[in-house]
């Protein structure tokens, strides 16, 4: 049977035009009998790794192109029809067998086409492509064509036949013939269009009159856009923009194309021996372009970074040896004779292996970026299996010791794809992109590139290639505008491409930050602040801290993970992993590797904790990613431990997908950390740890002779605060009172407003000469504020930004400032008034109340005895559900007060009696006896709740009466 090959076909990687995946278009083809498949998605190369991969695996050639737009000429119009809203378009063809010339072509013909626009970002859709004049460039190489141009229905060729007749459409190909002799070819399409409309057999068989007229080879294909004539009404609706439904882009056998052929020529004035010429020059191009994976991609071939980018001239393995035995002498310093002997056979055979696989380049590529990220102060971390690689300890990829926590180093290579070492590193989230630019600026654009799932998601790390790069991926700027690769994470590896997994971790970030506000807070006073050795050798003269050189063997540390109060510690914070904590008892870094390995069990069944107890002396093939893991861990903990108010407003900062703000500042106050108020005159735009002079709080002594460290809470987490204003606050101070801070900082007026309800304009109040009397109340804060927003607008202009995060509710406004002006003011329906649901301040306005029900302070209770029967009240600021005796499942709520956090728990009979309050109140007041747990530490077995507000309502509905009856 004769064969047909289909030249142009587009996957579901062609935007609004296909709507079959590669591996089906595949297999149809192979169905029908085809030895050769084609895909030309549009813009990009986005399934050619998928493509090939379903070919090689059904025994047949790939043909790979590409369908891009035809950028105009400065001059020269492109004919276009009155109502083409898009520009003309080709698809371009790479010769195979050619030792790659034509993939590397036509990877660069794609990546030019998507080169950022003036302004560095990435190009608009519709300007993606390519002039005319530059196609030559790319297609040929050695004074050879490596690819072919086909002018097919959507071209200026195609558009010149159907608007301006021969002559014009003649000029054009004519045109093309002289800037790419030999490498175009008229594409023939047939559509059964309507008479007069491109694609319609008129206009194909006058295009392939024009093709024979100016001498060009002329091949047929069907333009397809999907696999079966069913598929028409889901492929139109994805390019509904189509003026009108096209029944024939599919994926037709070879059969109907040739009968296809005759029926075009027989609508021409060719001879009928004119569809045999046209059949067989669409199989010779066909010839031409097949792929030979192998030689033409160097399929799944190791394609390691040049020496050149990093100053090499010798062997790499030489290089490589010299910088892990100077590391060794530097990691190892103390080690006796037979440990350091030990060691070095270790490195020996793990040099010799990286020398034998041929990636001694990368991993000393992957030890420069490392050095680079610490020359500009990001903390980072390696995870998964390379930190089991001694060479990496010793480079400082990684601050894990692999040999003092037993790592395998097997597991670092990956013999079943390309080859590349499986290293990843987690950066501070906040700078990631950063370093992102740093990597590209210190490689250069033509050796690195981003590579991510696919381009719609975020940057997964960095291809680390050589000079050949851009000639092996397309690549196209990123929304930051760096360059990109086309291909999904999963196509590197068949490509040969090595990576290293870049990945923003918001726990570095904390830590950073955490280590920075020592830093500013302390000064060279750091370790005596945190209660460290005065010789301490991880503290800088400075005061910076090296959290990579902390002891992993702090018992302070280990003694606060032990008490299950693991808010804010890394990896060890749910329930299940408290639970874990509990009864393993971590007393050794090892066994934090252990339980991390063996984390998340399922909490119903109690038995499902026992494997841990082994684990503390048993090997796992994930121990390396435990021990990744374990070390930000520690680090967090540590930190908690001795630097608890820099910690947590690191935390604040920087980690607030994870954590529950109103649950970390219950945490702060649980540890004695005063919170102090948003103040437009002292908060930053970040959470910040902030002195205080005794006696003014209760807090934290970190420095016992002088200091006491509150959290300063963020003016960016203002509800309705714009960048702008942000900005401008903070520019202009220091402020001498309420009308300078609202003309100079320029809020709007209903920012002023939830400033001063929140106390922010305090500070500023108190130097206000326009507020008279001896002492500043809220009320006159708000009556001034009233004042000013009345007035006329400024006339300055005002610009709409993007809002920052919203923490300030909106829902409860205040109706008159009268009210602030009460003597006794009513209590805040929502907590959302609030900044960040500051606990203490809501529940104190209903104290009367409170304490009128004998309701406790969360600190009172350490003083109950067990079993008591007490009344407890807060914002609810967690709920989790966590296993009971029996199999079922109790509900624990977390409740804040002001003075700290208290969870009561829930199960059977107290459940059903709560009802919808149980999980609708957000205002409570708890029944309950109080249980001893083995921390010392209390726990509420509820019995009954109630809705703090629907009490205080009553009770203002009863107190009229009270005074009648008194009067």
């Amino acid at each position: 049977m004769a064969r047909f090959t289909h030249l142009h076909v587009a996957s579901t990687f062609s935007a609004q035009s296909g709507a079959s995946q590669p591996e089906t278009l595949v297999a149809s083809a192979v169905d029908d009998g085809a030895d050769v498949a084609t895909i030309t998605d549009r813009d990009g190369l986005y399934g050619a790794i998928r493509h090939v991969r379903a070919c090689l695996s059904a025994g047949i050639d790939p043909v790979v192109g590409v369908d891009l737009a035809l950028l105009p000429e400065r001059t020269v119009p492109v004919p276009a029809p009155a109502d083409a809203s898009s520009p003309a378009r080709v698809t371009v063809l790479a010769h195979g067998q050619n030792s790659g010339k034509g993939w590397a072509a036509l990877c660069r013909l794609i990546s030019a086409a998507h080169a950022s626009a003036a302004d560095g970002m990435p190009r608009k859709p519709n300007d993606v492509g390519i002039q005319r004049s530059r196609a030559q460039e790319f297609i040929v190489a050695d004074s050879r064509p490596v690819a072919t141009v086909l002018l097919g229905p959507d071209s200026d060729v195609a558009r010149a036949v159907a608007i301006a007749g021969l002559a014009l459409a003649a000029s054009t190909l004519a045109e093309w013939k002289r800037l790419l002799p030999g490498a175009i070819a008229v594409e023939v399409v047939c559509h059964l269009t309507e008479p007069g409309d491109i694609a319609s057999i008129r206009h194909a068989a006058r295009m392939l009159e024009l093709a024979d007229a100016v001498g060009v080879p002329a091949v047929l294909s069907n333009a397809v856009r999907y696999l079966r004539p069913d598929d028409a009404v889901s492929s139109d609706v994805l390019g509904a923009f189509q003026p009108r439904p096209d029944t024939q882009a599919w994926l037709k056998p070879a059969d109907s194309m040739r009968r296809l052929a005759s029926l075009i020529v027989d609508h021409s004035s060719l001879p009928r021996s004119a569809a045999e010429r046209l059949l067989s020059a669409t199989e010779q191009l066909a010839d031409m372009c097949r792929l030979d994976p192998p030689t033409d991609l160097a399929w799944r071939k190791a394609k390691a970074p040049s020496n050149t980018a990093l100053g090499i001239e010798g062997d790499a393995v030489v290089e490589l040896r010299r910088r892990s035995d100077s590391g060794l002498l530097d990691r190892y310093a103390d080690a006796r004779p037979n440990d350091l002997e030990s060691l070095k056979t270790r490195l020996d055979d793990e040099i010799d292996t990286i020398g034998q696989f041929g990636l001694a380049s990368y991993v000393l590529t992957v030890a420069e970026v490392s050095s680079l990220m610490r020359s500009m102060n990001v903390h980072n971390q390696a995870r998964g299996s390379g930190t089991g690689s001694l060479v990496n300890y010793l480079l400082r990829i990684s601050s894990v010791d692999p040999v003092q926590h037993d790592l395998p180093f097997e597991r670092v290579l990956d013999s079943t794809s390309s080859r590349s070492p499986v290293i990843a590193v987690d950066v501070e989230s906040a700078r990631r992109n950063e370093v992102y630019r740093a990597i590209v600026e210190r490689f250069g654009e033509h050796r690195v590139a981003l590579v991510s799932h696919d381009l719609s998601a975020q940057p997964r790390g960095v291809i680390l290639g050589n000079d050949d790069l851009l000639g092996i991926t397309p690549v196209q700027p990123s929304d930051i505008g760096l360059p990109m690769s086309q291909y999904g994470k999963t196509d590197i590896d068949d490509v040969g491409l090595m990576t290293l997994d870049v990945l923003g971790a918001p726990t570095q970030s904390t830590l950073a930050y955490a280590v920075s506000e020592i830093h500013r807070i302390h000064g060279y006073r750091a370790a005596h602040a945190g209660g460290l050795p005065s010789d301490a050798h991880y503290v800088n003269a400075n005061g910076t801290i090296d959290l990579d050189e902390i002891p992993l063997d702090d018992e302070a540390t280990f003694e606060a993970i032990r008490t299950t109060r693991t808010v804010g510690m890394f990896q060890i914070e749910s329930q299940s992993e408290r639970e874990m904590i509990d009864e393993m008892r971590p007393a050794q870094f090892s066994d934090l590797i252990a339980g991390i390995v063996f984390s998340m069990p399922d909490p119903v069944t109690a038995s499902s904790v026992s494997p841990l107890l082994d684990a503390k002396n048993s090997g796992c093939s994930h121990e390396a990613h435990g021990a990744a893991l374990a070390l930000p861990t520690f680090q967090s903990a540590w930190l908690k431990t001795h630097y608890p108010a820099e910690f947590l407003a690191a935390l604040l900062t920087h980690d607030p997908g994870t954590h529950r703000r109103d649950l970390l500042l219950a945490e702060a106050r649980r540890m004695r950390v005063p919170i102090l108020p948003i103040d437009v005159s002292s908060s930053a735009e970040v959470y910040r740890a902030e002195r205080i002079d005794p006696p003014r709080s209760h807090g934290v002594l970190a420095d016992p002779d002088d200091v006491i460290l509150g959290i300063r809470l963020s003016l960016g987490d203002v509800h309705g605060i714009t960048a702008t204003e942000l900005d401008r606050i903070l520019a202009n101070r220091p402020y001498v009172g309420i009308d300078d801070f609202y003309h100079r900082a320029a809020p709007s007026p209903d920012l002023l407003t939830r400033l001063g309800l929140l106390g922010a304009l305090d500070s500023v109040s108190a130097t206000d000469a326009s507020l008279r009397g001896p002492q500043v109340t809220r009320g006159d804060v708000m009556a001034r504020v009233r004042e000013l927003t009345l007035r006329r607008k400024r006339p300055a202009t005002r610009h709409i930004q993007p809002t920052l995060p919203i923490l300030i509710d909106e829902g409860h406004q205040p109706s008159e400032v009268a009210a602030e002006r009460s003597v006794v003011a009513p209590p805040a329906t929502e907590p959302g008034i609030q900044q960040l649901n500051i606990g203490g301040q809501v529940i104190e306005s209903y104290r009367p109340l409170l304490d009128e029900l004998g309701a406790l302070h969360t600190g009172e209770l350490a003083h109950c005895s067990d079993g008591a029967t007490v009344l407890v009240s807060g914002i609810r600021v967690a709920t989790r559900t966590l296993p009971v005796e029996g199999g079922e499942r109790g509900v624990c709520v977390s409740l804040d007060d002001g003075s700290g956090c208290v969870d009561s728990i829930f199960v059977e009979q107290a459940k059903d009696r709560a009802g919808p309050a149980l999980f609708g109140t957000k205002l409570m007041v708890i029944q309950g006896k109080t249980r001893r747990t083995e921390d010392n530490g209390v726990v509420i077995e509820a019995s009954n709740v109630w809705d703090l507000k629907a009490l205080w309502a009553q009770s203002q509905q009863t107190q009229p009466s009270h005074r009648r009856q008194a009067s």
